[in-house]
């Protein structure tokens, strides 16, 4: 197995944990009370965001270094963010709070997604614009070569 393939399998099955521990933190822990179960869970995630962060810069990275690294970056940070959080539910016990700052963290979320889709468009990785583009027979995309 190569490792471009291998890297994806993991970026996959993190996906895919995150998938599932998400909600259970955010949807059904949190909402329980159980402060404590919900801060570890959004732990384990933050932890596969950043196995899915590191895992993404070689996909990225066609449409250029430093695009690529700045999305990297900004997933790691909102990783960092939602730790945080999680360390407000057990210190503090505030939901209110924990929900102040993950919201910041989304934002910060928001701005990597729309920083990957940038990425996906102008990059090599990801043929005819990825996506929307390449679904419709209507675009004429030959003058962009994809």
């Amino acid at each position: 197995m190569s490792t471009q393939r291998r890297t994806a399998l993991v970026v996959g099955v993190a996906l895919a944990m995150m998938t599932v521990l998400g909600p259970m933190a955010a949807g059904a822990a949190l909402p329980a009370g159980a402060l404590g179960i919900a801060a570890l869970i959004f732990t384990v995630v933050a932890i596969l965001d950043v196995v899915i962060a590191l895992g993404l810069y070689p996909f990225l990275s066609g449409a250029g270094a430093l695009l690529a690294w700045t999305a990297v970056v900004l997933r790691i940070t909102y990783a960092a963010v939602l730790v945080a959080a999680a360390g407000i539910l057990v210190s503090a016990s505030d939901e209110a709070l924990f929900a102040a700052i993950w919201q910041l963290g989304l934002f910060v979320f928001g701005v990597h997604l729309v920083l990957v889709g940038a990425t996906a468009f102008v990059g090599e990785r990801f043929p005819g614009g990825s996506g929307c583009w390449s679904a419709s027979p209507d675009l004429d995309t030959s003058s962009t070569g994809r």
